[in-house]
């Protein structure tokens, strides 16, 4: 049985009021790796690839989201 996979945006709805930060590592279609916090700001054009973004692993440590992502 396969996994089933989520999008960023997706698992965000689950819960509108988590204000804790979220530490980014974004791997790019192009083969880049990015990584920044959620304290950063970041234009509307990358906040929209997070939302489509898929999640590869989501952890909390020390009450910090750690999200990787990957786009397709």
């Amino acid at each position: 049985m396969s996994k089933r996979r989520m999008r960023f945006v997706t698992w965000c709805k689950k819960d509108v009021n988590d204000e804790r930060k979220i530490n980014y590592t974004l791997k790019t279609y192009d083969g880049k790796v990015m990584k920044f916090t959620s304290d950063e700001p970041q234009p509307n054009s990358m906040l929209r690839r997070l939302q489509d973004a898929w999640i590869e692993k989501i952890e909390l440590v020390n009450n910090e989201w750690f999200a990787t992502l990957y786009e397709e």
